[in-house]
């Protein structure tokens, strides 16, 4: 803080300043409110408002100033926004990090939301490093009999069973981030969808010479005609599981029509096949008739740090 001529000039300033800081506190609790009552929208304005004043107090990178960040990053992920959710997620981490033990628990907030982006984008592995390291913090904080502590065990236990089932033949090589599915043609997208199913040992429909007849599980998958290769040739849920693992798919476009997703996503679910299913964008789902398309709820994955213990959040981000 700046010096002073006089003792009145700098009681003023502080007045300010703790104005500045109840306004904050104010904006965190109505956008926790609304992010509870699932406005997510509002909720993100809220905290927008709240980094803005933080940002005019503190350093550059201060740990106060990390828990706006968090919230935004929460906000985007109940918003299906992955992609800035880990923008935000990660960045309040390395600020909450440079806080030491006071900021333990702010610390394992924002490794249980990184976690849970990476286990709605199919990366379990990453899913299990994040959140395996809250609930070593939560062990720390709250011992292993706490409810948080044993909701985040329940979670990782439920991480592992879906991996184990949705496990790809070959150990996986490449994650895929939004901006590389983003930066290629429509085309070279898909062909990239059919080069890494392959190469994880996936095998499409076709035509066996043995049996004489067409089978399931059979051919390599190639691309013919692109707008037609997604929905026509992928119809294993373990094929499409693994793609969302690697970031080829969940990732912020649309697979039916090749356009960047905006806003809230739709989920495809296969009418055949209901543990088959992936985001498409608002477009395709109005275009779509007589398709199963659902707009699917985002609060699985330990959600409970929002709605069941709430005050955990309320009392480790309104700082």
């Amino acid at each position: 803080m700046d010096t002073f001529d006089n003792q009145e000039e700098f009681n003023a300033d502080v007045s300010i300043v703790d104005v500045l800081l109840d306004l904050a506190k104010q904006y965190s609790v109505d956008g926790l409110r609304n992010l509870n009552r699932k406005n997510y929208d509002i909720a993100l304005e809220c905290f927008e408002a709240e980094l803005r004043i933080k940002e005019s107090l503190y350093k550059k990178d201060s740990p106060y100033s990390a828990a706006p960040y968090c919230k935004i990053g929460i906000a985007y992920y109940e918003l299906r926004n992955y992609n800035k959710a880990l923008d935000y997620l990660n960045k309040a981490l390395v600020m909450f990090k440079m806080g030491g033990e006071v900021f333990l628990s702010q610390v394992a907030v924002s490794y249980n939301y990184i976690g849970c982006v990476y286990d709605k984008l199919g990366n379990s592995d990453k899913a299990l490093e994040y959140l395996n390291e809250a609930l070593e913090i939560l062990k720390s904080v709250d011992g292993e009999n706490h409810p948080t502590t044993q909701q985040i065990l329940q979670t990782i236990n439920r991480v592992k069973q879906e991996s184990n089932y949705s496990k790809p033949k070959k150990d996986m090589k490449k994650f895929y981030s939004a901006e590389e599915v983003n930066s290629m043609s429509y085309r070279e997208w898909m062909e990239t969808i059919a080069k890494e199913l392959n190469a994880a040992g996936f095998k499409g429909d076709g035509y066996s010479s043995v049996e004489r007849r067409f089978m399931k599980n059979v051919a390599p998958y190639e691309v013919g005609n692109v707008s037609d290769f997604f929905m026509g040739a992928i119809n294993d849920a373990n094929a499409m599981n693994y793609l969302k693992s690697i970031g080829l798919v969940n990732n912020g476009r649309c697979p039916m029509c090749g356009s960047p997703i905006k806003g809230t996503p739709s989920q495809f679910t296969d009418g055949m096949n209901p543990n088959l299913n992936f985001y498409i964008c608002n477009s395709c789902r109005k275009e779509g008739q007589g398709i199963s398309v659902n707009h699917n709820s985002n609060s699985g994955c330990l959600g409970f740090f929002v709605f069941v213990i709430a005050g955990i959040v309320l009392g480790s981000l309104i700082i």
